[in-house]
């Protein structure tokens, strides 16, 4: 898939080097992003014990959705994207995901900032996050972004937990 790409510099403050963190458009049906949703469904497994389904890539794609691929100095990290299920003004941000050797260098808070933007400019007012409870690290992400935590999602409440935040 060839799209334009978006040029982030990211100065990580643990280190002393500035990163350069490339977005750019993907689909889960192709290439790396594909193989990052498989590691985020082999992870997500791993840490909670029950599996998740594989997402629906069309669900990510323009003008309803979104995903994103983002590379540390040309080494694929993570990836991220949303959707609007509906005309509520709600993104559903879904699969966001940072590799291990990639966490805390600013690739979450790098894609997040780009789908919040891209988002926004879809008509989504609010976005929604749900994250598996035993995930602290990623309930922490969302509170420091200013998302709320809210009743749990009724699918499976005792699994996870979900956050909202309001775009514009």
């Amino acid at each position: 898939m060839t799209s334009p790409r978006v040029l982030v510099r990211w100065p990580d403050m643990a280190t002393p080097d500035s990163r350069t963190i490339e977005l750019h458009t993907s689909s889960l049906e192709v290439g790396v992003a594909a193989e990052m949703e498989l590691e985020t469904i082999a992870e997500h497994s791993a840490r909670t014990g029950v599996s998740m389904a594989p997402l629906d890539p069309d669900l990510l794609v323009k003008p309803r959705g979104l995903l994103l691929e983002a590379s540390v100095d040309g080494r694929a990290a993570g990836i991220g994207g949303y959707h609007l299920p509906t005309d509520l003004g709600l993104a559903i941000v879904c699969r966001l995901y940072v590799r291990p050797w990639a966490r805390r260098l600013g690739v979450a808070t790098t894609l997040m900032a780009a789908l919040e933007g891209a988002a926004t400019g879809a008509g989504a007012r609010y976005a929604w996050a749900e994250v598996a409870r035993p995930a602290v690290e990623a309930m922490a992400f969302w509170v420091d972004r200013g998302y709320e935590m809210v009743e749990p999602p009724p699918r499976h409440p005792s699994r996870s937990r979900a956050f909202v935040h309001r775009l514009i």
